[in-house]
């Protein structure tokens, strides 16, 4: 299997699948990231969505733009590559290899031992046979080319309606209160919760590694990176609505959406969105894994099934090492890979006017891009320096 020249190519509508999932997954970020990275200040999500939807938007349109030029496995490193050259690119690919390595193991870690027993009453015991058990069924699942993508796809449709119901849940026993939509904060505060929520997006590059297997090459990829993102960012503005009209304390949950629907909805449908909500994060970390996959063909013109086998050896063998002291491994690997996440970003976002300069003049347009895109990676970056162990984000 080549991922550039294999027979099979991703129709679109697996592609829209695997983009949404990839992007939280949705129902992830309404039962969990939404609230957290809003640091509590609930009321008044709707017009700090909107300005994060709005900041990043201009990360879609560089990444939309560089695939006009570039669609290969490669993804950002191959932007880079096309941009600045070689070196730059390895950089940039290295970077982005460690982070998403570190995250699949510490992912698993934060399912086991944090989100699951918020949802159910599991022994102690079984949290050990669950953290290697995840790792070896995902890793196992990825040597299918066809099934993750379809399962990711699933995983999409079931998400977006959860999202849609958990949010009718809250609205049809709170009601709307016009108040909910003003924030409560300070103007710097609503700029830099609105910085924290759009960052939540970023795992929106994960199509980009698919451009030499997708059905319609970069057009397709150019397409996908725009619907998703429509398509979240709608779930996303419909959770938060609900989300602003709760009463502050309604749930101190490690799974604040299952909290909310115990509240309200006790029961099956609680149960399908603390359920549901693991397995949008189980979505992501597929996600992820096809596209370290196709970086490691990339970059090393490594067969995907060789780089199957090492991702799923380093993926076990790491969480076999978490054992030692889960809690301990979650918190010092998510600060490497947080902040090799947003450098990696960065060094994408820096040479954009380079990439831009190569084919015309550079625009107003792409001015304000390269800033704000800029601006959002560094403020990425100065959360994690700044506060190393208190910043999650998916």
């Amino acid at each position: 299997m080549d991922a550039e020249n294999g027979k099979w190519k991703i129709p679109f509508y697996l592609l829209l699948g695997f983009a949404v999932s990839s992007i939280g997954g949705p129902l992830a970020l309404a039962s969990v990231f939404i609230e957290s990275n809003s640091g509590g200040a609930t009321k008044g999500l709707v017009p700090m969505a909107l300005i994060a939807i709005a900041l990043f938007s201009t990360v879609i349109i560089a990444w939309r733009r560089y695939s006009d030029k570039v669609a290969s496995s490669g993804g950002l490193y191959s932007f880079v590559r096309y941009a600045a050259g070689e070196r730059a690119a390895k950089l940039q690919g290295y970077i982005w290899m460690l982070s998403y390595f570190l995250y699949l193991p510490y992912t698993v870690t934060y399912l086991v031992f944090y989100a699951l027993p918020a949802i159910f009453s599991i022994p102690n015991q079984y949290l050990y046979i669950l953290e290697i058990a995840m790792p070896v069924a995902i890793s196992a699942v990825m040597f299918s080319r066809r099934l993750p993508f379809y399962l990711m796809l699933l995983l999409a449709i079931v998400q977006s309606g959860l999202v849609l119901a958990f949010s009718g849940v809250v609205l049809g026993n709170t009601g709307f209160n016009p108040g909910s939509l003003a924030p409560a904060m300070p103007l710097s505060g609503i700029g830099l919760t609105s910085a924290s929520l759009a960052l939540l997006f970023i795992c929106a590059d994960l199509p980009i590694f698919l451009g030499g297997e997708a059905e319609g090459g970069g057009k397709a990829i150019k397409k996908v990176l725009l619907a998703s993102f429509a398509i979240v960012a709608a779930l996303v503005l419909v959770a938060s609505l609900a989300i602003s009209n709760l009463p502050r304390g309604l749930t101190n949950s490690d799974v604040f959406g299952f909290g909310v629907s115990q509240a309200y909805a006790p029961g099956m449908f609680a149960y399908a969105i603390g359920t549901f909500t693991v397995l949008s994060v189980v979505g992501l970390i597929m996600a992820e894994f096809v596209g370290l996959s196709r970086l490691m063909h990339a970059m090393f013109r490594m067969p995907v099934p060789r780089a199957v086998i090492y991702i799923s050896i380093a993926f076990v063998a790491f969480d076999i090492v978490s054992l030692l002291n889960p809690t301990s491994f979650y918190d010092y690997l998510i600060v490497p890979s947080i902040g090799a996440l947003f450098l990696s970003q960065l060094i994408v976002f820096v040479v954009y006017p380079v990439f831009v300069a190569r084919s015309r003049r550079i625009s107003a347009l792409d001015i304000v891009v390269t800033v704000v895109t800029c601006l959002l990676m560094a403020y990425g970056l100065y959360g994690v320096v700044s506060n190393p162990f208190g910043y999650f984000l998916s």
